[in-house]
């Protein structure tokens, strides 16, 4: 999987955001490529990947591998960090944070950011 969550087995690592170490029993997400993983600690996963999440269409928190397995506690501590109220509503993203201007793809982000660019390049 891309990302999961799961309990910090031990007393190590730490999360790359806020770059607190985790202790035994922590939840984490983490985020892989092919040969390496990313952890995120629940104080760093929210402000680091809402931006990310948000601009995904089809994410729904529910489909996280790993939610279902952790106690509740971390279950809700996670789920409040994503930006969702409760496990009822972990298939939908939270849209209030959301405005119609925030709606844009990510070829309309790369292609104002080159605007800009074009826009501050001395003629």
């Amino acid at each position: 999987n891309a990302c999961f969550l799961e309990v910090a087995p031990a007393k190590r690592g730490k999360c790359k955001a806020t770059d607190e170490p985790f202790a035994k029993g922590d939840a984490r997400l983490a985020l892989c490529s092919k040969e390496h993983k990313t952890f995120y600690g629940v104080k760093g996963m929210g402000d680091a990947l809402r931006p990310i999440l948000d601009a995904v269409d089809d994410f729904a928190v529910s489909n996280i591998t790993g939610l279902a397995d952790l106690d509740d506690e971390n279950r809700a501590a996670v789920l409040a960090a994503l930006g969702v109220d409760d496990d009822a509503n972990a298939g939908a993203k939270k849209r209030a944070r959301r405005s119609s201007a925030a709606n844009v793809s990510v070829a309309e982000v790369k292609l104002g950011k080159a605007e800009v660019k074009a826009e501050a390049s001395p003629a």
